[in-house]
Order: structure tokens, then sequence, then C-alpha cells
């Protein structure tokens, strides 16, 4: 990278190049309004995972300790509240088109969330992983803590029961520990013990609104255009991922915030900020791994923003202060990183040994980028002299056409000449469903611009691919310095998850991948590109086509994503379980034992149900798989009773628990339907609802 050796701004020619102005930068008011509800993520969240870790967690100690770390976390971020813009002049004017664009983008998102919240999902099964973090925050919330011992009373030595089921696993001592990253069902409990189950299915919602908060601030220090950043914000919001994954328990959301709020921490034409902030920035970049077990990919780039920075640093006092952001911004890295890696590793141990070796692929990924960089600085005195000789006008434009003409033919032609294998068997239906040819080793990873394409349309994939090169090309001429963090942050994910999405090809649900990483970076991409059309100048013949091309390009970034909602507006996951689950508790009362049989080999209530029993209701539960014996359940039954609790048998068949327990008494059953469910697709965006429904029955077993 060319750094301080070409004239800074594009705008200093007279040939109609966009003028990149000193920027107007988002109101402080706003730029607090999507602090501070980031921070209690960050706070609140951390300090629940900490206590839940222990078996401490108590909603009378998270929440005072919580707001301590909060307050601390606002303070300590106060410099990034102090100035408007980017100038160095002073404080500047908040002019009132930034005025009226930050409060209708306020509007907006405000609007947004209660629209999310009306089709909010109810994730009780564990059926995906949201019914996971729906269904570990419940427990967090009952027992506090993030293990299960199910192994009591008459289950203890019971060889016809088992205990685990889907994302809970049975550990060698025979206690149970909950899949994935805890940091999202931590903050859901927490919800849980404010407002009870609205609060848990509710939160998830309010993220998304703070998630849009943050990217909205983002995209304006970015773009420096506010009309450009509203543009930005609401295509991210109106995706069709955002919308389904907004509506229910899923780590994406949280991350978002976590990783927008660092970025927008971060953006400054010092290529980093003064330490405090950069401490907070790099707080909220650790915390990520509290949330997702794959966070350290997006510390990979961090070396090369901290080369990047300490390298544009002028000797002297100015270098100094980047040495004391780059330590504090490490520090602030450290705390979150050690929590998420003790979470994972203690409580989700058979999660984490499935994904060791793609941890350690990414930890070394980061270190060697770490040491690269620290080798590149060392030389970097030596080395100069002989890089600032290179052309590097001419270098860099063809760097840019070089990634123009690779995004263009990766999406028109990677489909076409390569087919990606693994293990596909579970999208088998799917491609009979679709009529295409059935193949489960097909994963369609190769498809992954298309599916771009999908959901932001293809003129604002098109525009993302122009202005990732023209960007290139700046940077490489040692302009537009303040995106070098962004950029070190989001690419490296983005590029690993558009290569290989690593997750079952379905949609939306693969779209989860791109979540964090390749979606927002495009939004910004390309309408960092409008945003550079808007900025022509009126010395270029082309100027009134240029921003003639920027309006519709911000309208059509927005619409095409609204558009693609429109059929599907009300998608919803499992609305109407949680009443289910309700009548089931108040039949089985507070303190009852449940054995969960499975009636047939597909049927999955199993490996669904017992959680949520535990959960919401209670109750001491146990599984029995394969054909169920009905005189080892009576006796299990009369064991319970001598302990003073009624023991019950909860199945999806009616039939099937009359079978096996002909005298039993059986409750009516219950059924809830969802007919909201966004349909799952292979072959094209979905644009359609199908139904899911849940059938379940109880009975008391009689005794021998």
């Amino acid at each position: 990278m060319m750094l301080d050796t070409v004239p800074a701004s594009p705008g200093s020619n007279t040939e109609g190049a966009p003028v990149v102005e000193p920027g107007e930068g988002p109101p402080g008011w706003l730029r607090v309004a999507a602090f501070v509800p980031a921070a209690a993520v960050l706070a609140f969240g951390s300090v629940g995972l900490l206590l839940a870790i222990n078996g401490w967690y108590r909603p009378a100690v998270v929440f005072p300790l919580g707001g301590v770390a909060w307050l601390l976390v606002v303070w300590l971020a106060r410099p990034a509240f102090a100035t408007a813009g980017f100038s160095t002049a002073g404080r500047a004017t908040v002019s009132r088109e930034a005025r009226v664009c930050a409060i209708v983008g306020v509007g907006a998102i405000i609007a947004i969330t209660a629209w999310n919240m009306a089709n909010a999902s109810e994730h009780v099964l564990i059926d995906r992983d949201g019914g996971s973090y729906a269904n570990t925050a419940r427990w967090i919330a009952r027992d506090g803590s993030l293990s299960v011992k199910p192994r009591v009373g008459p289950f203890a030595q019971e060889p016809t029961v088992g205990f685990d089921s889907a994302a809970v696993f049975q550990m060698p001592d025979g206690s149970l520990q909950f899949q994935f990253a805890h940091l999202l069902p931590v903050v859901l409990a927490e919800s849980y013990a404010i407002a009870g189950n609205s609060g848990l299915f509710h939160t998830p919602e309010l993220l998304g609104g703070f998630a849009l908060l943050a990217f909205f601030v983002l995209a304006w220090r970015l773009l420096r255009r506010p009309l450009f950043a509203l543009s930005a914000m609401l295509a991210l919001a109106f995706i069709l991922p955002e919308v389904s994954f907004s509506r229910d328990s899923y780590s994406e959301i949280p991350s978002q915030i976590l990783l927008f709020t660092a970025l927008w921490l971060l953006v400054t034409p010092r290529v980093l900020p003064r330490w405090r902030v950069a401490l907070v920035a790099g707080l909220f970049l650790g915390a990520l791994e509290a949330a997702r077990i794959d966070a350290i990919v997006f510390l990979i780039g961090v070396p090369v923003l901290c080369a990047v920075a300490w390298l544009q640093s002028p000797p002297g006092e100015r270098r100094r202060a980047t040495l004391a952001s780059i330590i504090a911004l490490g520090a602030g890295i450290a705390p979150g990183l050690v929590l998420g890696l003790v979470d994972v590793v203690r409580h989700s141990g058979n999660y984490y040994t499935d994904l060791r070796s793609d941890v350690r692929r990414l930890s070394l990924a980061t270190l060697a980028s770490a040491g690269a960089c620290i080798v590149g600085v060392a030389l970097w005195r030596f080395v100069f002299p002989y890089i600032r000789r290179l052309p590097w006008k001419a270098l860099s434009t063809a760097a840019a056409v070089a990634i123009a003409v690779l995004g263009f033919a990766t999406w028109a032609f990677r489909p076409r000449l390569q087919i990606v294998r693994g293990d596909g068997r579970a999208i088998v239906g799917l491609q009979k469903t679709e009529h295409v040819a059935v193949d489960a080793t097909r994963l369609y990873f190769e498809r992954s611009m298309s599916w771009m394409s999908w959901y932001l349309g293809p003129l604002t994939l098109a525009l993302a691919i122009v202005g990732a090169a023209l960007l290139v090309r700046a940077l490489l001429r040692g302009r537009m310095l303040s995106s070098v963090s962004a950029l070190a942050v989001l690419v490296p994910g983005s590029l690993l998850y558009l290569y290989k999405a690593r997750a079952v090809p379905d949609h939306v649900w693969v779209t989860r991948r791109f979540l964090v990483s390749a979606l927002p970076a495009l939004v910004l991409l390309g309408m960092g590109m409008a945003a550079y059309l808007a900025g022509v100048t009126p010395a270029a013949r082309w100027w009134r086509v240029a921003r003639a091309g920027a309006i519709v390009a911000a309208i059509v970034a927005v619409a095409f994503p609204l558009y693609t909602d429109v059929r599907v507006r009300s998608m919803a996951e499992e609305t109407g379980y949680l009443k289910l689950l309700d009548q089931v508790c108040h039949d089985i009362g507070p303190h009852a034992a449940v054995v969960v049989v499975e009636s047939s080999p597909t049927d999955g209530i199993d490996d669904w149900i017992p959680q949520a029993l535990r959960g919401w209701c209670g109750a001491e539960v146990g599984v029995t798989r394969g054909k169920a014996n009905g005189d080892a359940l009576r006796r299990l039954a009369g064991e319970w009773r001598a302990q003073g609790r009624t023991m019950f048998v909860a199945s999806s068949s009616y039939g099937y628990v009359q079978q096996t327990l002909p005298d039993a008494k059986i409750s009516p059953t219950r059924r809830a339907v969802d007919h909201r469910l966004l349909e799952p697709t292979l072959t094209h965006r979905p644009n359609a609802y199908t139904s899911q429904s849940l059938a379940m029955v109880v009975a008391s077993v009689p005794l021998e």
C-alpha cells in the first residue's frame, strides 16, 4: 500500500472527480442514541455471562454490576461524542439536512422495530438454532447456570431413560450443556427477568433496532453523506435475512450490534481513534467471541489496521498517541475474547470440539497477520524508498480493474465452472420439492454472489463491486484511509463465507453466514459508490447523469429489498407454540417428572421438546427412544410418587400413548399451527409461506 506519497484528495484535480469533503458526521445525539443501548448489550451481556459461567447468575446481582459496567463503558467512550464530523477545525454545526436525515432514520428504525415486534417468533422447540438460544435463556433465568443436572431422583440410575436432545449435549459426568456461545441467551434471560416471556421473545426485535442504529451511524461516518447513509441503513433493514433473523433469537443480530458499534468508533482519518475510544472499540470487538464461536475471523485484519495507523503517523507526539491507541485496542479485545473462549470450551464442550480445527485455523490466520504486519512495519523504512518509486497511479488502476473483473466474473461464471461438494443430505428433500437433480453431495456455495443479488438486487451488487474496485484504487493512492478499519475487519469474514458458507444451503437459513459481514459490507460499498457519483462536480460533462444515477441507486437499494418482503412481510416461526407449551405446563403442574416418548423413528419431539419442559414447566425430564416399555414407565412413576411427585409421559401421538399405557388418563391433544413460516428454498429467493404444526399429548402414568 502506498502511503503519504500522492495527493491526499481526489478532489484536488479539476476534471470533475468527486470532492472528498472533510465531511459532516452524524449528530452527537444520534451517536449517543446508538451507543447507549449497544453499551448496555455489551455490559449486561458480559457481566451476566461471567456470572452464568460460574453458576452465579441472579437478577439481583447482574443488574447492579451490569449497570456499573454500562456507566463505565459510556464514560470511557465520551470522546467519541465530542466532535460532529471529520473536520479538525473545531466543533461543526449540524446542518438542517443532517438533522432531518437523523430524525427520519430514527423514526424509520422505530417503525421497522415495531413491525418486527408485531410478527415476533416464539421459538420454543429446539428444531433449529433459534430454539436453542431461547431455551438456554429460559434455563439461565430459572437456574442461573449454563449446565443441567438431569440425573436426579428415580432418573439417577434409570437405564431406559436418556437426557440429551437437539443442541443439548450429555457430558461424561452426566450433566447437560447447551450448544453455541451464550452471550445472547444471557441477554434474553435478563429480558425475561424484566418482562417474562414477552421480554424474552420481543428482545430480538429490539436488538434488531439497536443494530440498525449502529449501522446508520457507521454508514454515516464512512459515507459522510446523510442521505446515502439513510439509504444504506434502510437497505440493510429490509433485506429478507435481516427481517427474518431480527424476529427470532439468533446470534447474528447481537453480533451486528457489537461489530457495527466497534467499527463506527474506529472510523477516523487518523485510522485509529484516541486511546479511550480505541479501548472501548476493542471491548466490543472482543465481546463478539462471546456471541459466536467464529468471531476470531473479525480479528484477522486488526493487525493490518494497527500497522496502517502506525505507518501513517508522523514520528513524535502523534506516533506516541497511535501507540497508545494500538495498545488500548488490544487490551480492549482481550477480556471479551477470553470470556467467549472460556464459555464455549467449558460450557459447550462438544460444540467446541466439533469446530476446534476451524477456531485453530482462524487463530493461526490472526497470528500470521500480526506477524506479517510486525515484519512489514519493521522493514518499512528500508523498503519504502523503493516502493515509492513504483508507478502507483498505473498500479492502482490495474488493481481496480482486476478487482472489478474478478468480482463480476465470480458472479457470472463461478456457478458454471465450479460445483462445491460436501455433506448435502439435509437438502435432498428440497431438491425433490424443487424438481432439481437429487445429489446429496451438492452444497451450492458456488452461487454465493448470486445469493447476494437475490437479496440486495443486481444494481446494488454491481455498484458494490465497482465501489470496491475504486476504493482499493483510492487506498493505493493514499486516500480514503478512514475506511481502513471497516475494510480490515469486514473483508476477511466476507471473503471466507462468500467462498464457502459452511452451513446447510437452504434459504433463508444459509444467509446467516453473510448477515454480519458480507451483506453489510456490500451495502456500504454500493452506497459508497452512489455517494461517489453524487459528489461529481459540475466541472465534469457527465455530472448530471452521475448525480441522477446516484439518486436512482439509493432508491433502488431500498426499493428492491422492500419488494422482496411484500409477499412474506408477516414471516415468523412457531407462533402459537408458546401458548401450547403453557397449556402443557398447566396440565402437568409445576413440579412434575416427564418422560418424552418417541412414537416413531421420524418423530422429532424427543429432540425438540425436552428442554422446553425443563425450562418453562420446571419439570424433571427424561427421554425414551425406540419402543417405550410400559412396565418400566409404571415402575418409574411409582418411585416418583414415593417422592411426592407425579410422572407424566409426553408424546406427539395420542394413539401411541394409549397403546403403551392403555389405562392412562390422557389429556386432550394440544395443537398449534403456524401458517407464517418462511418457505425454505434452494434455487430461488423465498417468496411464500408454508405451515408448521405441533401436536402434543401428556398423560399421567398409572402406578403398577
